[in-house]
């Protein structure tokens, strides 16, 4: 049995966790993408010589913890924002129809 429900309002700071969270996550992806990229880049720069190489290495090591921190920051920021939007908005619109099913419980053993 399904029904029909209407998203009125979204709880701002749990919505800025979420895509905090979110976002931190693709930003450790995209930071460890950009180590090995330094990785790849100081391995070429040291057969060539030069303090480029050692550049490059470290700012690949420091991607690795900037990068999700920075995302995830801003995934907060974003989110807090949307939602207070959204909150905003739907007061005049009526805000999103979800529709919710009901699920039989399931034995457990």
């Amino acid at each position: 049995m399904s029904r029909k429900k209407r998203l009125t309002h979204i709880a701002p700071i749990q919505c800025g966790i979420i895509l905090g969270a979110l976002y931190a996550f693709f930003g450790i992806l995209f930071g460890l993408f950009i180590t090995l990229f330094g990785a790849a880049s100081a391995a070429a720069g040291a057969q060539g010589g030069g303090n480029a190489a050692s550049l490059m290495a470290g700012l690949g090591a420091l991607a690795i913890v900037l990068i999700p921190l920075l995302y995830g920051v801003m995934g907060f920021i974003s989110g807090v924002v949307c939602a207070l939007l959204y909150n905003f908005v739907a007061k005049f619109v009526g805000g999103l129809v979800v529709e919710v099913s009901e699920e039989e419980e399931q034995p457990s053993y």
